[in-house]
């Protein structure tokens, strides 16, 4: 009697133990739905941290896979395996005695065709791209099966193996401290500048080890955002350096012709003595670079030849000369021609 008293108990125990995996409901007989699991590296217990639960094993019998049973394949996860079997009328004992040979069986079944089963060591073999030895890439799994997402520690977007060739720390994600993640660094970033009138790319490479790769006073973090070239002290070659652009002049360090007047930012300043930032300085109605380059005008005077007449309006309203009081040579300026006395300033013959 003692006995029977310990078999049943056995029996109920045996029972619990599967009810604790055993979400869905177990027929005495007819038809078993359940999920398999396989993920080595998780806790197995669905409640987002890392304890309770050994090596992704959920059911907390010791093997490295785990079964629940379910009310319907359906409710499988997609990173479980819906199975089914027959479960025969001797009920709790041949269940559980199914349940291990079915998790015997799927540790040494490749369920996602890579070569590899959970018995060889497959992290995931419900993804083919994982799988010990596989190439790791960077999608936020573990591809190799080494236990580390990625192999990129810092999560910077390099992996260790890169940083080491780089020499940055795979610990850190900016080793420089520059604002700059060593992922960006390394990889370079592209600005565009404007030289002779041209647009062009340059794709900057900045050292991932130095906070000011070209030791112009900004940083690297500083020229990318206001796209400049973190290896030249002078991005547009105009003459200036970057910081002197930006923090004196008031000009683009990545164009040498800031207004498009057609004199370059170093021209007007150190030249002509025009503003670099205004295309008309003194407002004549010509840009500074057409006074300067086309009709040899003074771009800091609005009348250059003093004939009484504007330059902008000589060239695009009387169409005399700019740079010459008495366009038609009779002797009487421009400006008395057209206000004073209203004969024509082209016309030699035309004249008080």
């Amino acid at each position: 009697m003692r006995l029977a008293f310990v078999a049943i108990g056995i029996s109920i125990m045996l029972v619990a133990s599967l009810m604790v995996f055993a979400s869905g409901v177990i027929p005495s007989n007819g038809t078993i739905h359940a999920c398999y699991f396989n993920s080595p590296g998780g806790d197995g217990d669905d409640d987002g941290d890392s304890g309770s639960g050994s090596g992704g094993n959920r059911d907390g019998d010791g093997r490295q896979g785990s079964l629940r049973v379910v009310n319907d394949v359906s409710e499988c996860r997609s990173d479980e395996t819906p199975i089914s079997w027959e479960q025969g009328a001797d009920g709790s004992a041949d269940l559980a005695l199914r349940v291990a040979e079915l998790e015997a069986r799927f540790l040494n079944f490749d369920a996602d065709g890579d070569g590899f089963t959970p018995a060889t060591g497959d992290c995931g073999d419900a993804d083919p791209v994982i799988f010990p030895g596989a190439p790791e890439v960077n999608d936020g799994k573990d591809n190799n099966c080494d236990g580390q997402v990625d192999n990129d520690r810092d999560r910077d977007g390099l992996f260790d193996d890169e940083e080491s060739a780089a020499g940055t720390d795979p610990n850190n994600p900016d080793t420089d401290g520059d604002g700059l993640t060593d992922f960006e660094e390394v990889n370079g970033y592209v600005i565009r500048v404007r030289q002779n009138n041209a647009f062009f790319d340059v794709h900057v490479f900045p050292n991932p080890l130095i906070v000011d790769t070209d030791g112009d006073g900004l940083t690297d973090f500083e020229e990318a955002a206001g796209n400049t070239n973190a290896e030249l002290v002078d991005t547009d070659g105009d003459g200036f350096s970057d910081p002197d652009e930006i923090n004196i002049h008031g000009t683009s360090p990545s164009s040498d012709d800031t207004d498009s007047d057609l004199l370059s930012d170093f021209e007007e300043i150190n030249v002509y003595g025009s503003n670099p930032r205004v295309r008309d300085t003194d407002f004549d109605g010509l840009i500074d670079g057409q006074e300067v380059i086309t009709y040899g005008t003074n771009p800091l005077i609005v009348d250059s030849d003093g004939d009484g007449i504007n330059d902008g309006e000589e060239v695009l309203v009387v169409g005399t000369d700019p740079a010459n009081p008495d366009t038609d040579g009779d002797g009487f300026s421009d400006g008395d021609e057209v206000n004073v006395h209203f004969t024509d300033p082209l016309d030699p013959d035309s004249h008080p």
